[in-house]
C-alpha cells in the first residue's frame, strides 16, 4: 500500500472524528474459493472499515454489541477461545481477512495484488492479529528500508531483512521497489507453516501502475 512519509510535526487539535462500530456475528469469506467461517466483525466487514483522521484530531470510538450476539467483546465463548489458542478446526492464515488474498502466485483464484511503480517507496501498515503466534515479517526480493515499530517515528530501524512482530503488535514497514525496471516482491511470514497456509502477499512493480493505487479510498484493497 502506498503512502507518504510519516509526519513528524504534530499540528494543533484539528477536530473530532466519530467512529461508530456495531459488532455483527456471522460468517465471512476466508478463502479465494469462497470458504466461509464463523466470524465476529465490525459493521459486518472483515477487516472493518477504514478510519481516517488528521494528526491532532480527537477520535471518539463507540461500540454496540447487540443482545442477539452470543459473546461479549471481553469475554468470548470459552470453548471457541480455547480452540483458537490450540488452532483446533482451523488451517488458514489470513491477510486482511482472507488466505492468499493478494497472491496469485500461490493461489490461482486470487484476483488482487498490490501495485507500485519502479523506484517507489511502499509503506505497509501491519497488525499481527494472532492470539498466540508471533510473525517473522519478511520481504523476498528486497529489504525493509525502514521499520517504524508500533508506527512510532521515534522507534525506527533500518535495513531489516525480517521483522519480528509480536502478538497484538503493529509496525509500519517501508520497502523501495527496484528502480528502472519491473519487478516482483513477496511479503510473507518466514515461519513456513504460516506462509503455506495463506500468509503471503505479492507486490508487482510496474511502470504503468495506477498512481492512485494504495492511496485515498484505495488504501485498503478489498
Amino acid at each position: 500500500m502506498l503512502c507518504a512519509d510519516l509526519l513528524m510535526a504534530v499540528p494543533a487539535h484539528a477536530g473530532d472524528v466519530h467512529v461508530p462500530f456495531v459488532v455483527i456475528e456471522g460468517h465471512s469469506v476466508v478463502s479465494n474459493q469462497g470458504e466461509r467461517y464463523p466470524s465476529w466483525t465490525y459493521n459486518g466487514a472483515m477487516p472493518g472499515p477504514v478510519v481516517r483522521a488528521t494528526v491532532g484530531d480527537t477520535i471518539h470510538v463507540s461500540f454496540t454489541n447487540p443482545k442477539k450476539n452470543r459473546q461479549s467483546q471481553l469475554f468470548p465463548d470459552a470453548k471457541n477461545y480455547q480452540n483458537m489458542i490450540r488452532n483446533i478446526g482451523w488451517n488458514r492464515s489470513l491477510i486482511n481477512g482472507r488466505a492468499f488474498r493478494y497472491d496469485p502466485l500461490h493461489d490461482s483464484d486470487s484476483d488482487r495484488v498490490l501495485m507500485a511503480r519502479p523506484g517507489e517507496r511502499v509503506r505497509i501498515y501491519f497488525l499481527n492479529a494472532n492470539i498466540n503466534m508471533p510473525v517473522a515479517f519478511h520481504v523476498r526480493g528486497g529489504i525493509w528500508d525502514r521499520v517504524f515499530i508500533n508506527g512510532n517515528p521515534a522507534n525506527v530501524r533500518y535495513d531489516m531483512q525480517t521483522m519480528q512482530i509480536g502478538v497484538a503488535e503493529t509496525a509500519a514497514l517501508d520497502v523501495v521497489t527496484p528502480a528502472g525496471h519491473a519487478s516482483n516482491l513477496l511479503f510473507t511470514d518466514a515461519n513456513a507453516d504460516a506462509s503455506q497456509r495463506g500468509a503471503s502477499t505479492l507486490l508487482i512493480s510496474d511502470p504503468d501502475a495506477d498512481p492512485k493505487y494504495g492511496t485515498g479510498a484505495n488504501i485498503l484493497i478489498r
